[in-house]
């Protein structure tokens, strides 16, 4: 699967489930950008772009995924409440999703993208094994409230290189 160079995608949560045939790939040269918070395309899921159960899957390219952050910092950033939870939406009752997650999966690789303004954490790894992460771009602007760059959860066998984290 490819997005061109020049082109966005507005894509709401969305899984990709394997098993796939090994050597499967998404190349992003363009933009995929997250529905703004409260759009209909939010049904509460923890994570917005999800990727589970895949075997040699790569995910590159030189384009981006925009989490669309600025909306839920907002959110989080006028609760001037005692029990404001920076992970936890107070106001509109959700907890943040997280922008590209991987669950369950074997040799992954995520090469050369940029992962931006995610409302939490902006790549998430959680019972994956054999995980090479390189040259990718992580960033948020410093006024964004606790986005995890890479989270790492019951993952093993991870390398990342060359990778630029800013958030």
């Amino acid at each position: 699967m490819e997005v061109p160079v020049g082109k966005t995608c507005l894509v709401g949560e969305i899984t990709l489930e394997g098993p796939c045939g090994k050597g499967f790939a998404l190349q992003v040269n363009g933009e995929i950008l997250a529905p703004a918070k409260g759009s209909s395309q939010w049904t509460g899921s923890l994570q917005w772009f999800n990727i589970k159960g895949v075997n040699g899957f790569t995910l590159g390219g030189t384009g981006s995924f925009n989490g669309n952050g600025a909306a839920w910092w907002t959110k989080a950033e006028d609760d001037d409440s005692p029990n404001n939870n920076l992970f936890v939406d107070q106001k509109t009752s959700g907890t943040k999703p997280t922008a590209v997650r991987f669950y369950g999966s074997t040799q992954v690789t995520v090469t050369g993208i940029e992962i931006k303004n995610s409302p939490q954490a902006h790549l998430k790894f959680n019972g994956c094994t054999g995980v090479n992460v390189n040259n990718v771009k992580i960033t948020s602007p410093g006024t964004s409230p606790n986005t995890d760059g890479i989270h790492l959860q019951n993952s093993k066998s991870v390398t990342i290189t060359g990778t630029t984290i800013a958030c």
